[in-house]
């Protein structure tokens, strides 16, 4: 006959306990899981977490004043904007969060030191960004200036 093993939580304040109610040949105490889960707590700390290359992101575009544009494509883009973190795309940042939020844009940031300047930038615009280089994508669509919005294949800033 197969093993049958009850379980019963018991649900003191902050804690659970486990408690066999009724044990079978080839049951497995309790006890084994704590000795893996402690196991691989050791393993885990002895992993080495691969380095973070993402910051500093430099790109070779500068903020500044773009004009708006229309591009001319056949590609049906979404909606994005592309920030860095100097005090022209803050504060743009700051002025458009609203709108940038009501079409959905993905939020780009191409010029970034660290983690924490991701992170001022993800707290005005009250979401998450992505850190990426979008040199390429601003030379195909010939923008010279972040930041900028890219909506309905038109450039707004």
């Amino acid at each position: 006959m197969k093993a049958l093993t009850f379980i019963l939580f018991l649900f003191p304040v902050s804690c659970f306990s486990l408690e066999v109610l009724y044990e079978l040949e080839n049951t497995i105490p309790a006890s084994t899981y704590s000795l893996i889960e402690k196991e691989y707590e050791l393993v885990e700390s002895k992993v080495e977490r691969p380095k973070d290359n993402t910051f500093p992101q430099k790109s070779i575009f500068d903020a500044g004043n773009q004009d708006e544009m229309k591009i001319s494509s056949d590609l049906v883009m979404p909606a994005i904007f592309v920030v860095g973190f100097d005090e022209f795309s803050i504060e743009w940042l700051k002025q458009n969060a609203n709108r940038l939020k009501s079409v959905k844009a993905t939020g780009f940031v191409i010029s970034a030191n660290s983690r924490d300047e991701l992170r001022t930038l993800e707290d005005i615009f009250e979401g998450l960004l992505v850190v990426t280089n979008a040199d390429e994508l601003m030379k195909m669509l010939k923008i010279s200036h972040y930041p900028f919005l890219l909506l309905n294949n038109k450039v707004y800033q």
